[in-house]
């Protein structure tokens, strides 16, 4: 067996800043947020974050692509089968980032979130919140989209709940250390498995990619919301 590093930091550090942003959402949104200040605050939060995620899927290291973990769908169906009939495969041992039912779920996770986070600024309670750029659109439009919000809700909560199901039952029934990779970095493969070139791109230029996204995204908020 060997330990190699897989994750990069930010690969890292946004997961898990993700995960507590959006359990900050959901609980300031349902206690003690009348005013929606802290809700909205995590949803800008959750915007640049998610987004320079999406970006890192084209310029990051090399786990961190898109290429390396987003296969074709039949690929992940056919994942999804040999795991569900128990069948493991050796094609299966190559994966060493994301799987391709995985690979398919964290863009899915990622697309809905960010979506998630859109539709919350044009979005309306018509009482006391209202989205930095709801006033720009028709009241129709507002509350098709404050429905829409709504929905996604129900369907985010529905892809954390594969997605923890999954992950446990690959930590637990096939003793991959996923939620460990996820913290360390670092996964265990066996001697049979060559190890992989990867390369890894620098913490700095993420934190380059977040600031940009973050200083524009404010300056659209100060001077347009």
């Amino acid at each position: 067996m060997k330990t190699i590093k897989v994750w990069d930091l930010f690969v890292r550090l946004s997961h898990w800043l993700i995960v507590l942003l959006v359990l900050s959402a959901w609980l300031s949104s349902e206690f003690g947020d009348a005013e929606f200040k802290w809700h909205s605050w995590n949803g800008y939060a959750l915007f640049i974050l998610v987004f320079s995620r999406l970006i890192w899927g084209f310029v990051g290291s090399t786990t961190a692509l898109y290429r390396s973990f987003i296969k074709a769908p039949w690929d992940a169906l056919s994942y999804l089968r040999d795991l569900l009939t128990g069948k493991t495969t050796p094609k299966e041992a190559h994966y060493i980032g994301h799987n391709p039912a995985g690979g398919w779920m964290a863009l899915m996770l990622w697309l809905v979130l960010i979506t998630q986070a859109v539709t919350g600024m044009f979005a309306s309670d018509d009482v006391i919140f209202d989205g930095p750029f709801s006033f720009y659109i028709s009241s129709k439009m507002v509350n098709n989209i404050t429905s829409i919000h709504h929905a996604l809700f129900n369907l985010l909560i529905l892809l954390v709940i594969l997605h923890v199901l999954a992950v446990l039952y690959h930590q637990i029934i096939k003793k991959e250390k996923l939620i460990q990779a996820m913290l360390t970095g670092k996964k265990t493969l066996s001697h049979a498995i060559a190890e992989p070139k990867l390369i890894f791109r620098p913490f700095y230029l993420a934190l380059i990619i977040v600031a940009s996204i973050g200083a524009t995204f404010w300056f659209i908020l100060k001077h347009y919301g």
